[in-house]
C-alpha cells in the first residue's frame, strides 16, 4: 500500500518524464504484491457461491495452491501488463500517426531539388501541364531558448489545409495574417512551457514580440518550430526561395510524376507521391516498434515458461491427493476437468488485475510520457482484440502446461500414487 501510494503521487506530481518512469515502475512492482492476498479472495467468494461438493473442492484446494503458485502468478502478471501497455502505446501512436498524416499530406506531389535549382524547378512547374495549383513552404534553422527550432511560413492554402490544431485563440487566422500572432508546435509548447497568449522573442526578428496564436500537433520531430504568416516571413526579410515544394495535379498523378522526372531531370530521391511518403513513414515507424514487439513475445515466453514448470512440478506433488478422489469414485474425466478448471480459474483471477492494470500502463505511457519526452500528445487507442487475444494465448498455454503431466498422472495406477505419498 505504501508503494502503491507513494506511486500515484509521484506520478501526479512528477513533471519529467524519466521520474515518471521511475515511479510506474515503483507501481508495476507494487501492484503484484497485492496478487496472493486477492486470488485467496476471490477463491474463497467463488468457493461460497457454488453448491456443487467437487467445485466446492475445486476452490477449497485452490486456495491451498496459491502460495506455491504465487511467484509463477506474479510473472505472468508482470508480463501480461508490459505486453498490454506496450501494445496499447504502439496501436495509439500508429493510429495518430495515421491520422496526422492523412491531413499534412495535401498535396499530390512533392518537390524537394536541390537549392541552385529550386528557382527554375518553381518556375517550370508553375508552367506544368497537368500541374493545378504550387505549394510553398519555407524554413530556416533557428533555436529558441535552447531549443532546435524551425522557423518557416507556407502558403495560405498550406497553412489553412494542414494545420492539425490541438488549441488556437479566437479569429486566429485574421489575425495572424496581420502579423500579429503565430503558431508553435506541440514540442515547442511542452518543452519551453508556452501556452496560448504567451510572449515569444525571436532572436531573427528583433525589436517585436509576438503572441503563441495556436499550437499544432507534429509528430514529425520532438524538436521546435514555429510558424510565421507569409507578410511577417517576407517582411522580416526572410529568403523567398521555397525549401520545398507541393504540386496538386489535374490529371494522373503517376502521369505527373514520370514526366517530372523526365523533363526537369530529377532524382527519385527528389520527387515523392502522397502514398509514398505515408509508406515510408509508416515503415519507419514498424522498424522503429519491430525490437518492442520482440521483446513483449520474450517476456511473455519467459513467464509462460515458468507457469509451466511450476504446474508440471505442482502435478507431480499433488498425484496422491488426485489419485485418492480418483479412489473415491470421481471419474478421470472429472478429475481433469476439476484440475485444468483450477488451473484456468488461477490464470483468470490473474487476468482480472492484469488487464486493467495494463491499460493503466498504456495511458500513462501514451498520454503522459511521451507528451513530457517528446511533447507529442497521442490519441489513446483500447484494443479488445489485443487484451483478450493475449488472455486467451495465456489461458490456452496454461491448460495444455497443466494437461500433460495431468494426462500422465491419471493413466497410471492408483496404486503406484497413492504409495508415493507414503514413500
Amino acid at each position: 500500500i505504501v508503494l502503491t501510494v507513494a506511486a500515484l503521487a509521484g506520478l501526479w506530481l512528477s513533471e519529467h518524464h524519466r521520474f515518471t518512469m521511475a515511479w510506474l515502475g515503483v507501481l508495476v512492482v507494487s501492484i503484484p504484491l497485492y496478487l496472493p492476498k486477492t486470488l485467496s479472495v476471490l477463491a474463497n467468494e467463488c468457493e461460497r457461491r457454488t453448491r456443487s461438493g467437487l467445485i466446492q473442492y475445486l476452490f477449497a484446494e485452490l486456495r491451498e495452491l496459491i502460495s506455491p503458485l504465487s511467484l509463477a502468478m506474479m510473472a505472468l502478471l508482470l508480463a501480461v501488463t508490459a505486453n498490454i501497455g506496450m501494445n496499447t502505446l504502439v496501436g495509439s501512436f500508429e493510429s495518430t500517426l495515421k491520422q496526422w498524416l492523412e491531413q499534412r499530406l495535401h498535396a499530390d506531389i512533392y518537390v524537394s531539388p536541390a537549392q541552385g535549382e529550386i528557382a527554375n524547378v518553381e518556375s517550370a512547374l508553375e508552367q506544368f501541364d497537368g500541374v493545378e495549383t504550387v505549394y510553398k513552404q519555407y524554413y530556416v534553422e533557428d533555436n529558441l531558448k535552447g531549443l532546435p527550432t524551425l522557423l518557416g511560413t507556407k502558403d495560405k492554402d498550406t497553412l489553412e489545409q494542414t494545420m492539425v490544431f490541438k488549441s488556437h485563440l479566437d479569429n486566429f487566422w485574421q489575425r495572424f495574417y496581420q502579423g500579429q500572432l503565430v503558431a508553435i508546435s506541440e514540442p515547442t509548447a511542452v518543452k519551453l512551457g508556452l501556452s496560448l497568449d504567451s510572449e515569444l522573442e525571436l532572436d531573427a526578428i528583433p525589436n517585436k514580440t509576438l503572441r503563441v496564436g495556436a499550437i499544432f500537433h507534429d509528430y514529425g520531430s520532438p524538436n521546435g518550430e514555429v510558424l510565421l504568416a507569409p507578410k511577417l516571413w517576407h517582411e522580416s526579410g526572410f529568403t523567398n526561395l521555397p525549401t520545398s515544394l507541393g504540386i496538386k495535379v489535374s490529371g494522373d498523378p503517376d502521369l505527373v510524376y514520370n514526366q517530372l522526372r523526365k523533363q526537369l531531370n530529377l532524382h527519385p530521391s527528389q520527387l515523392y507521391d502522397q502514398a509514398q511518403i505515408k509508406s515510408i513513414a509508416l515503415d519507419i515507424f514498424s522498424q522503429t516498434f519491430a525490437i518492442t514487439r520482440a521483446l513483449n513475445g520474450v517476456t511473455l515466453m519467459v513467464a509462460v515458461i515458468g507457469l509451466f514448470s511450476a504446474c508440471f512440478m505442482l502435478l507431480d506433488a499433488r498425484k496422491a491427493a488426485i489419485a485418492r478422489l480418483y479412489a473415491l469414485g470421481v471419474s478421470r474425466r472429472k478429475l481433469m476437468i476439476m484440475v485444468i478448471g483450477q488451473i484456468v480459474a488461477l490464470v483468470s483471477f490473474t487476468l482480472i488485475i492484469a488487464l486493467p492494470l495494463g491499460a493503466m500502463v498504456g495511458y500513462v505511457l501514451t498520454d503522459i510520457v511521451t507528451l513530457r519526452a517528446f511533447g507529442w500528445s497521442l490519441s489513446y487507442l483500447w484494443s479488445w482484440s489485443d487484451a483478450l487475444s493475449i488472455a486467451a494465448i495465456t489461458i490456452l498455454v496454461a491448460v495444455v502446461a497443466t494437461l500433460i503431466p495431468l494426462w500422465r498422472l491419471v493413466s497410471r495406477p492408483v496404486v503406484s500414487s497413492l504409495q508415493s505419498e507414503v514413500l
